[in-house]
């Protein structure tokens, strides 16, 4: 993995190759990147697994104020919410998605990885995952 970052040409390429870590390493089997885009200030999806776009279809764009993830990106700490239905800045309250790990990128953005249902593991997964995001 450390030598296609090396090799990696784009920030896309770099993406595809985070969220394939966050899925075989982590086990974190549906997971998105989002970056930021300046110009839309807007958290972008630029990345993710087949199981996530099973799941939820194309993941969607976060702007200011609309979503757990644009809140993690903002105060860039991570995140593990157990139960999305009783956060008040949910997304999608329709969502199949219960519970979430957020791992801010700094300035750059947020990988999403949605994990399952709501359960404790989140918080236990979350301890391994923090250093994810500094060592990508």
């Amino acid at each position: 993995m450390a030598q296609e970052l090396i090799q990696a040409e784009s920030r896309q390429e770099i993406a595809e190759i985070g969220v394939e870590a966050a899925r075989d390493v982590l086990g974190l089997e549906a997971n998105a990147i989002h970056l930021v885009d300046d110009d839309r200030s807007a958290l972008v999806p630029v990345a993710g697994t087949d199981s996530l776009f099973d799941l939820i279809g194309e993941p969607p764009t976060f702007t200011a104020d609309d979503s757990i993830a644009w809140r993690v990106f903002e105060d860039n700490d991570a995140l593990a919410v157990d139960d999305t239905h009783d956060d008040p800045d949910i997304y999608n309250p329709d969502s199949p998605l219960r519970s979430e790990l957020h791992l801010p990128l700094g300035s750059t953005g947020s990988p999403s990885p949605p994990p399952r249902p709501p359960t404790r593991s989140t918080r236990k997964t979350s301890y391994w995952a923090r250093s994810w995001p500094a060592a990508s």
